[in-house]
């Protein structure tokens, strides 16, 4: 299967039996007398097909995206960010925590790794990310929330949390714009993104500032509401909505690089996911006089600080 157009993820391992995830769980059995085709592979996300990605003449203009944990970047401004790559700008993915508990690894039941696996698993998936678009990435592999001390995910923030700032000084001054979560139902880790972006914007004013929609939290419309009230005392928010129809299948091929965050969501069922929470953007934008007749697209917000 070595081939330049796909990406083999390493996560699972092919044994007489089957397809086996991190050569502990049977996965994705093979019938007696039966080969795993290329698009079985293909349909359950063991291989991902490299598609292109639109690059505009250089800009000159550079994007710091802020991801909170590896793989809020893919579900959540995956879309965006395509279209701003397509218009020429470059792009810069910063993973903020990366060092997670194994409580939150959806396969614990079934396979047996260490901590340091774990971190070393899901840094794979975004560097898997950043070279399928062609972008840099770097972590500050920083421990999450509950590894801070935090009780839940979710909750207020530190003095510990708020730390991070300074270690990102030396990477603002390369970015002419910055696009972080908007932190719906107050993830604390999500939250810190927030601050730091907040405060980047207060330090370096003729930076650009975006917030993306958190998924999958963005989906509890209560939250939703709740944090985007919460946000605008602080700042002043604008949304943007790109069409997404000619990039659902790269944004589907991002989503589904991190299989260690999902154990029972393959390929084609992601792709659904996308296009569903695509389609309500669309359709919210339309209510608001904001998208024409695109049938998808991805909503963030442009921020001035009031």
């Amino acid at each position: 299967m070595a081939n330049e157009n796909f990406i083999r993820l390493k996560h699972f391992d092919l044994m007489r039996e089957g397809m086996f995830f991190l050569g502990q769980h049977l996965y994705l059995e093979i019938p007696p007398n039966h080969s795993l085709s290329r698009d079985v592979l293909l349909d359950e996300g063991i291989l991902i097909q490299r598609r292109e990605v639109q690059r505009g003449q250089d800009s000159g203009e550079c994007l710091l995206v802020l991801e909170p944990h590896p793989d809020d970047f893919a579900l959540s401004c995956s879309g965006f960010v395509l279209d701003r790559l397509g218009k020429g700008d470059n792009m810069t993915l910063l993973n903020i925590f990366s060092k997670s508990p194994l409580s939150t690894f959806p396969w614990s039941s079934r396979v047996s790794i260490t901590e340091e696996e774990y971190e070393s698993l899901r840094l794979y998936e975004s560097r898997t990310v950043a070279d399928y678009l062609g972008v840099g990435f770097r972590s500050l592999r920083l421990p999450l929330g509950l590894k801070r001390g935090h009780k839940t995910p979710f909750g207020s923030l530190t003095e510990r949390d708020r730390q991070v700032y300074g270690l990102l000084c030396d990477e603002i001054p390369a970015h002419s714009s910055c696009i972080a979560p908007l932190g719906i139902q107050h993830h604390v880790d999500h939250l810190v993104a927030y601050e730091v972006a907040l405060r980047i914007k207060k330090s370096f004013p003729d930076v650009g500032f975006f917030l993306y929609e958190d998924l999958p939290y963005a989906k509890n419309r209560v939250a939703y509401q709740r944090r985007f009230e919460e946000v605008s005392t602080q700042v002043s928010l604008r949304p943007l909505y790109t069409p997404v129809g000619n990039l659902l299948e790269i944004m589907a091929d991002l989503a589904s690089v991190y299989r260690s965050q999902f154990d029972d969501i393959n390929r084609n069922q992601m792709l659904a996911l996308v296009q569903d929470y695509a389609r309500t953007v669309a359709q919210e934008g339309r209510m608001e006089g904001h998208v024409g007749d695109e049938e998808f697209a991805q909503r963030v917000f442009e921020v001035d600080l009031i």
